[in-house]
């Protein structure tokens, strides 16, 4: 086996001078990982030095974050952490000398310096255990094990963490072309149940071992197949009439493949293909509607401020709307 001391400085051109044993490689993969810890740890003792000596201000700027943006090329974002980091780590000897031997890395000196914030009187005395007890962990265990110590040092702290985390989440559903995009974040108990809820349908007990779909696929199928049921249980409260459902409005015409110019259309997607809608109509209820003509006027047969949720689809293919001068609603916001 080739000492990683004797191993050569890797060319990105040429590669290896000579060939590596399968141990070499995974040792050398481990050293180099820790030269780039260590090569972060020594930026961050520059940052810090340039703090202690506001030396940013001989070279003509007016604060830190402005030096390390331009001199560095990086965004206000990053360097403000790497300047919070660097006062966290002048606070945290022990942290900052696994930081420079390369035992810790950034993400693993982020969490311990969040933890400090919890109860730095607390963190202080506990340094060295910590930093003893948690280094060896793979990522996922080092953080639930900072958090456990976070939760510990100050349930309050902590319950106010989790309800910050619960505000912070959000979901974007976008029309974007001719695809739908979809982003968002969770706090972790919204973000479990979504995690279990796609798992119990795309775990691979559940699949035709010849599925070819991506993991991705499977995911968004998953989802789709969640919403279709929501709508198909008939549970969902009453919005612009009646239950939400998924509306297409299609000429025969144009589900027989005939060009006639009207499209296949939903609410908020645009155009369909007739070969999708017709794959759609497999399991779904078909309303038959005749616009124009004598079909035009819709026989209520009692007078009421709403329609029955029938002819309100009717109302909602006919006019596509709010028909009042101006408006814009769509057929889900009108009573």
């Amino acid at each position: 086996m080739t000492a990683i001391a004797d191993r050569p400085e890797v060319d990105l051109e040429q590669g290896f001078s000579f060939p590596l044993w399968s141990g070499d490689l995974a040792d050398g993969l481990v050293e180099a990982h820790r030269r780039v810890v260590r090569a972060e740890a020594e930026r961050l003792a520059w940052v810090a030095e340039m703090l202690a000596t506001a030396a940013y201000g001989d070279v003509g700027y007016l604060s830190p974050l402005a030096l390390l943006v331009d001199r560095l090329g990086v965004s206000v974002f990053t360097a403000q952490r790497l300047i919070g980091l660097a006062r966290s780590l002048s606070k945290m000897p022990v942290v900052r000398a696994a930081f420079d031997e390369g035992v810790l890395d950034e993400p693993r000196v982020r969490l311990l310096a969040a933890a400090r914030e919890a109860n730095p009187t607390l963190f202080s005395e506990a340094e060295q255990v910590l930093v003893d007890s948690f280094s060896g962990l793979v990522m996922r265990d080092f953080a639930v094990a900072v958090d456990l110590w976070r939760q510990n040092a100050d349930l309050e702290a902590a319950e106010a963490d989790a309800e910050h985390l619960r505000d912070r989440r959000y979901l974007q559903v976008s029309p974007v072309g001719n695809l739908v995009r979809i982003d968002g974040q969770l706090d972790p108990e919204s973000g479990q149940t979504l995690i279990d809820a796609l798992r119990s349908i795309t775990d691979s007990q559940q699949l035709d071992p010849t599925d070819a779909r991506s993991p991705g696929q499977r995911r968004a199928d998953a989802l789709t197949r969640l919403c279709s049921d929501h709508l198909a249980a008939g549970t969902a409260p009453i919005s612009g009439g009646f239950r939400p459902q998924v509306t297409i409005t299609a000429s025969y015409e144009t589900l027989i493949g005939l060009a006639d110019g009207t499209g296949c259309v939903t609410e908020d997607c645009g155009l369909l293909t007739p070969g999708v809608v017709r794959r759609i109509l497999c399991d779904s209820s078909v309303i038959p509607v005749v616009l124009g003509g004598d079909s035009l006027p819709l026989d209520i047969g009692r007078a009421r401020r709403t329609a029955p949720w029938w002819i309100r689809q009717a109302l909602n293919i006919r006019d596509g709307g709010c028909v009042i001068a101006g408006c814009q609603n769509q057929p889900r916001y009108c009573d």
